[in-house]
C-alpha cells in the first residue's frame, strides 16, 4: 500500500458553485452529482497546468491468511490457511491511519504554500 499525492490535480479544471442548490437536491435525491467545470476554451480539455505525482513510503500492511468464502474455489490455495480470519477493525484502522500519515508527509513535502490539504 503505497500513498500516492498529486500537487496541482486541483488546478486542471474551473469548477463553479452555479445552482448549488438544486445540484445538491439531485445529488441526495436520485446520488447523481452534475458538477460544472471547464477546461481550456470552456471545453472538458484540461487547463496545462504542471502535474507532478508523488509516491510515499510503502505502508506495510499485515499479513492475513485469505478467509475461505462458501463456494469460493479460490479461496482454497495452498497459501491460504484454514483458520484465516478476516482483519480486525483495529488493524483495518491502524492501517488506515498509517496511510493517512503519509499522504500528510507527501502533502507537508511536496505541496506549494498556502494548499491546505482535506481528506474526506
Amino acid at each position: 500500500l503505497v500513498p500516492v499525492f498529486g500537487v496541482g490535480c486541483s488546478d486542471l479544471y474551473a469548477t463553479y458553485s452555479a445552482f448549488r442548490r438544486p445540484r445538491e437536491w439531485l445529488q441526495r435525491t436520485l446520488a447523481v452529482a452534475l458538477p460544472i467545470f471547464h477546461g481550456r476554451c470552456l471545453t472538458p480539455l484540461p487547463y496545462r497546468v504542471p502535474v507532478t505525482i508523488v509516491l510515499g513510503a510503502p505502508v506495510v500492511v499485515p499479513k492475513q491468511g485469505v478467509p475461505q468464502l462458501n463456494g469460493d474455489a479460490a479461496a482454497t490455495s495452498s497459501s491460504s490457511s484454514s483458520s484465516a480470519e478476516w482483519p480486525t477493525q483495529a488493524v483495518i484502522d491502524e492501517t488506515h491511519q498509517r496511510y493517512i500519515d503519509g499522504l500528510k508527509r507527501l502533502h507537508a513535502a511536496h505541496a506549494p504554500a498556502g494548499r491546505k490539504l482535506e481528506i474526506l
